[in-house]
């Protein structure tokens, strides 16, 4: 028998598949939705849904965006300089920093030949 109802565990399951979330908090998470009224529970169902249907791929730079272009490539006093990074969590990470006014091109991933991931996986052809 399982420690926890069949719906919570499906529920812990789904959590299980985010980086860095085991079985102890993804009980947790778990048990904390349920403690969510039905209105809190929609408004999380929700944003989880319009972040994945409404987050896009900047055409520029592949940057994350919810327009055609994202707004740093939209920043007209951006310099030419272009800075490669792994994803958009780097990208992110430095522009947080606020120093850097130059211009990215976001990858997909990094070259990683003994997991079988090459250029042609990672848009490096972009």
């Amino acid at each position: 028998m399982s420690e926890y109802l069949l719906p919570i565990e499906v529920l812990m399951e789904q959590f299980r598949k985010l980086p860095g979330v085991g079985r102890k908090t993804a009980a947790r998470y778990a048990l904390s939705v349920l403690d969510m009224s039905n209105e809190a529970c929609e408004a999380f169902a929700t944003a989880l849904l319009d972040a994945k249907t409404k987050i896009r791929r900047c055409s520029v730079c592949n940057n994350l965006t919810d327009m055609e272009i994202c707004s740093v490539c939209a920043d007209e006093n951006r310099i030419g300089v272009i800075c490669v990074v792994e994803d958009a969590k780097a990208l992110m990470s430095i522009e947080r920093i606020r120093d850097y006014r130059g211009r990215y091109h976001v990858l997909d991933g990094v070259l990683s030949p003994v997991k079988g991931i090459g250029p042609d996986r990672i848009g490096l052809d972009k």
